[in-house]
């Protein structure tokens, strides 16, 4: 008995040492993510996406599409909590289409007013292009409160009401998902390398009804980024359609993948990249048409710092083409 008391009066305090070390290690693991304002603070960036969509069976098609829009938000004042009244604005907004209705370039920046299907999109970029939208911002990024101007809401619903490809598919639900783009939401409580926690967004998504997006995210540890130290976070998403009662579409997916990741610069306080590639496999019927859609999309967003507007591009006119001499790419990466 009193060896053993012996023993563990020696090996007591080893135990008790490594406990501490084991404690004082896993707290230097984790990692509290919060967004950070102050009042005055503007924050720019980038977000592109490329979507091609691939159209099989009785109304086969192929059509890409890039968009590309810049963003800034103005953190107006900070509670002691750290939500911030945010007025956000997209300052630049560019779409590239080129399919079976042609190739159409479209710049809420230029002067030039392009023709036919291409003019309504066009009249919708400069609706909402620099018109600054409140909300409001908490340090975990959950956005709420989002208003649009009257100025912008007017002619949102003069455009809804003029109907048409484009009119019913901008309008104040499809500006607020935009607005949302650069927001990331953080996790509740610090977190260790392999903790997880999601995100869920419900969208509207013309015809087909709703689209019901769940994000997944894992925190991957520390690491550089562009020479930034960062934070990697991955992630993964699932959609699921949330169809209309009256719609003319039944859409089943069949298959998806979408995998991501984003560095967040935990000292500032700010998303410095991020990047999601999304391959989704859909069966479609319409009216009795069977279509099998395979859409793959790649979606950047990027922190611009102090970087100057490119030059607008002028927009294409959509001219009445021959459908034999109508290009539709056959690779992704036609233009």
């Amino acid at each position: 008995m009193f060896v053993r008391s012996r023993f563990l009066l020696r090996t007591t305090p080893l135990w008790a040492v490594a406990l501490v070390l084991c404690a004082s290690a896993s707290a230097q693991a984790q990692k509290q993510l919060r967004w950070k304002f102050k009042a005055g603070d503007k924050i720019r960036y980038n977000v592109s996406s490329k979507t091609v969509i691939d159209n099989k069976g009785e109304m086969p098609f192929k059509m890409t599409q890039t968009q590309t829009f810049d963003s800034t938000i103005d953190a107006e004042s900070v509670d002691a909590d750290g939500t911030a009244a945010i007025k956000q604005t997209v300052d630049r907004l560019q779409i590239k289409m080129d399919g079976p209705f042609g190739n159409n370039v479209i710049d809420s920046d230029s002067e030039e007013k392009p023709e036919g299907f291409a003019a309504a999109i066009a009249d919708g970029a400069k609706a909402i292009a620099k018109q600054p939208v409140s909300l409001k911002a908490n340090a975990r990024g959950e956005v709420s409160d989002i208003t649009l101007t009257d100025e912008m809401s007017k002619k949102l619903e003069e455009l809804s009401a003029a109907g048409g490809a484009f009119g019913g598919g901008m309008n104040a639900d499809a500006v607020k998902q935009l607005v949302k783009q650069p927001w990331t939401v953080l996790p509740e409580k610090a977190v260790n390398v392999g903790d997880k926690w999601e995100e869920t967004n419900e969208m509207a998504s013309g015809p087909l009804g709703k689209m019901k997006l769940v994000t997944s995210y894992e925190y991957a540890g520390s690491e550089k980024h562009d020479g930034i130290p960062c934070e990697k976070i991955t992630m993964t998403m699932t959609q699921e359609v949330v169809p209309d009662e009256n719609a003319q579409f039944k859409v089943e997916i069949k298959n998806q993948e979408n995998t991501g990741t984003l560095f967040f610069d935990a000292a500032s306080g700010r998303v410095v990249s991020a990047e999601m590639e999304s391959k989704v496999q859909m069966a479609l019927d319409f009216n009795g048409n069977k279509i099998e859609s395979n859409t793959t999309a790649t979606t950047t967003q990027k922190l611009v710092v102090g970087g100057a507007k490119p030059k607008a591009t002028k927009p294409t006119t959509l001219k009445k083409e021959d459908p034999k001499k109508t290009k539709t790419p056959d690779k992704e990466g036609d233009k």
